[in-house]
């Protein structure tokens, strides 16, 4: 697991091993016997969903439901597998309330507090040598809780920060309104071996209208069979015949291996390609033959 936090705040280049998050560490060394379990994935999808600092008011409502809770917490509390460790690639602060190194304890919440829902930054990192992402997009960012791309045009403007540079052009959610990006499969990427390659499959209406509000606490049964089997048609892309080689085209793209030849129509298809100017300076922008349809959120 890569701990990483957003400006101004410093960044951690250095990780833990997930099965040990529990454990507290001083300079790397355990201080008592390990702890295992932290990596529960009941806990790490909670710790991830974590929105109650932001609507502390359904905690209490929660806890008079839950009367097994006992510390009705704000926050997801873990012992920091960085205390007092110094990373030779850290940034520097002058705040030492920003200083991850200086903390006993870690508070997380949901990290779409960063405006950035998909966890790509840590799949980022030089030393991860990953050539391909697959990015389902769930956010709510239009006003009808739908997926505009903003949030992954904030991850490529912190990857600038950052000099994270594996990390692809990414146009303006107008752009993505406009071209119908938020609405289809779309590769971004593809021409720049020097980029990983993003599978972008934003969540849109095929089958079912699955944009909820995420504090919507009750689901009937139809919707939640609704909402399934509209995510089942974003995997398929709605049963498209060539959607299975075009999803093999995009992942074997930076492979190094001779492609079947069907890939060139899949790429012209979903490829979304740019002239050179970055997002941020409005420059203009090119995309391939993408066919305009109905999508998910």
């Amino acid at each position: 697991m890569l701990y990483y936090s957003t400006p101004p705040l410093p960044l951690a280049l250095t990780s833990c091993k997930a099965a040990y998050l529990g454990t507290s560490l001083n300079n790397g060394i355990p201080q008592d016997q390990c702890v295992t379990n932290f990596d529960n994935l009941g806990f790490v999808l909670g710790t991830s969903s974590n929105l109650a600092n932001l609507a502390s008011s359904l905690i209490d409502e929660v806890s008079k439901i839950l009367t097994f809770v006992t510390d009705p917490s704000e926050f997801a509390s873990y012992p920091n597998p960085f205390y007092n460790y110094i990373s030779s690639t850290s940034s520097p602060t002058l705040d030492p309330s920003n200083n991850i190194s200086a903390q006993q304890t870690l508070s997380l919440v949901d990290g779409g507090e960063s405006w950035q829902n998909n966890p790509i930054f840590p799949l980022l990192q030089p030393s991860r040598n990953i050539s391909v992402i697959v990015v389902n997009d769930n956010s709510a960012d239009t006003l009808t809780n739908w997926p505009d791309g903003s949030e992954l045009q904030r991850t490529y403007n912190q990857s600038l920060i950052r000099n994270l540079t594996r990390m692809p052009p990414i146009p303006l959610n107008t752009i993505f309104e406009s071209q119908g990006l938020n609405q289809h499969a779309t590769f971004f990427g593809c021409n720049d071996t020097s980029k990983v390659t993003i599978i972008y499959l934003p969540m849109a209406n095929f089958s079912f209208m699955s944009n909820y509000s995420t504090y919507t606490a009750n689901y009937t049964s139809s919707a939640q069979a609704g909402v399934i089997a509209n995510g089942n048609e974003i995997a398929t892309q709605g049963g498209q015949i060539d959607w299975p080689t075009c999803l093999g085209c995009g992942l074997m793209m930076k492979t190094g291996q001779t492609l079947p030849t069907e890939c060139t129509a899949c790429f012209e298809k979903h490829c979304w390609d740019w002239d050179g100017a970055l997002p941020s300076g409005r420059g203009s922008y090119m995309k391939r033959s993408h066919k305009k349809r109905h999508g998910f959120r």
